[in-house]
C-alpha cells in the first residue's frame, strides 16, 4: 500500500535532511533512528525492557509518539533509500557534477569552468549508452549548457 506524506517544516527530520548529499542524509536518518529508538520509552516497552509499573505508565504515555515517529523515520529510510538506489542507478554523480559546474561557473574546486573544458565533458556525457546517461539528462545539460556556456564558445567552435 503507497501513502502520500508531505515533507515540510512539521516533519522533525526533514528541515535537516533536505540540503544533505543522500550519502549523508542516509547516515543522518540512521542515527537520528538509533538516538529515538534509544531514549524513547516507548521503544524501550517495545523491545520489552520495562521492568516497573512508573516505567511501563511512562512507556504506554509515550507509545502514540513512538508509533507517529517510528511511521516517520520508515518513510525517511524508504525516501532516502529510494533516493540512493536511483543516483546509483541513473550514474547521476558525473551528470550532477557536470550540471552543477555549468550552472554555477566553476568547478568544485571554485575555478572557472573553461567553456571548450565544459564542452568536452559534455560530448563525453551525450555520446553515452542510454543506459549510463538517459536522454532525459543529456537533454537537460544541453540546455543547461547552451543556457550558461553559449556565449563564450567561439563561433568556430559551436556546430
Amino acid at each position: 500500500k503507497s501513502e502520500e506524506v508531505l515533507l515540510d517544516e512539521s516533519d522533525p527530520l526533514w528541515p535537516a535532511l533536505r540540503y544533505l548529499h543522500i550519502s549523508d542524509a542516509l547516515t543522518v536518518v540512521e542515527d537520528e533512528f538509533k538516538a529515538f529508538v534509544k531514549n524513547n520509552k516507548g521503544a524501550s516497552l517495545a523491545k520489552r525492557e520495562v521492568d516497573t509499573m512508573s516505567g511501563m505508565s511512562e512507556a504506554m504515555r509515550q507509545m502514540p509518539q513512538y508509533t507517529e515517529l517510528l511511521k516517520k523515520y520508515g518513510v525517511h529510510m524508504d525516501v532516502t533509500s529510494k533516493c540512493s538506489h536511483l543516483y546509483t542507478e541513473q550514474n547521476l554523480e558525473p551528470v550532477l557534477e557536470l550540471e552543477q559546474d555549468l550552472a554555477t561557473g566553476k568547478d568544485k574546486e571554485g575555478k572557472k569552468v573553461k567553456a571548450r573544458e565544459a564542452t568536452l565533458r559534455l560530448e563525453e556525457m551525450l555520446q553515452m549508452e542510454s543506459g549510463q546517461c538517459s536522454v532525459t539528462n543529456k537533454l537537460r545539460l544541453l540546455i543547461i549548457f547552451v543556457a550558461y556556456m553559449g556565449n563564450e564558445l567561439p563561433a568556430d567552435e559551436v556546430q
